[in-house]
């Protein structure tokens, strides 16, 4: 019970080592950054805040995954620059999930009903093979018991 209060208040001064940042989004183990980006002095900004926090961790001993961390420019027309840290280059996504919800670069929700949807047909194909007998009302409250037992 204490390992993620400890862990938080561990990581409590992350916030002002990158003042220059507009969001920095803590959550258990994962940090998030966000920066508007319009010029070509925002982009330095973001990576100057990269680096900063890679300093950060290396004054208390941690370290970043750099093969898990991950840019993804939003918006329409972004022009695709290159972030590293710690010397090695960030991936780019086009969509990436975070507590349940896929994000995509476009900030469409298409690709959040599309897994919504994938979920729903693999529930119904498990269903469909497990039970022969398919009157509409218990057919139902099985994929609702089988949708509560996911979320668990």
């Amino acid at each position: 019970m204490l390992g993620p209060i400890l862990f938080l208040i561990f990581i409590n001064d992350l916030d002002p080592v990158a003042p220059m940042v507009d969001i920095i989004r803590k959550f258990a183990d994962d940090t998030k950054i966000g920066n508007g980006v319009t010029t070509l002095r925002g982009r330095e900004e973001l990576q100057e805040a990269l680096d900063e926090l890679c300093k950060w961790a290396d004054t208390w001993r941690m370290e970043f995954n750099v093969k898990k961390c991950k840019g993804m420019h939003v918006g329409h027309n972004k022009e695709n620059h290159v972030y590293t840290m710690n010397g090695q280059q960030l991936d780019t996504t086009e969509e990436e999930r975070d507590i349940g919800v896929t994000v995509s670069r476009q900030l469409k929700p298409s690709a959040q009903c599309r897994n919504a949807a994938r979920t729903a047909q693999t529930v119904l194909g498990q269903l469909t093979r497990a039970f022969h007998y398919r009157d509409r009302h218990v057919f139902l409250r099985l994929y609702i018991t089988s949708s509560m037992f996911d979320q668990i």
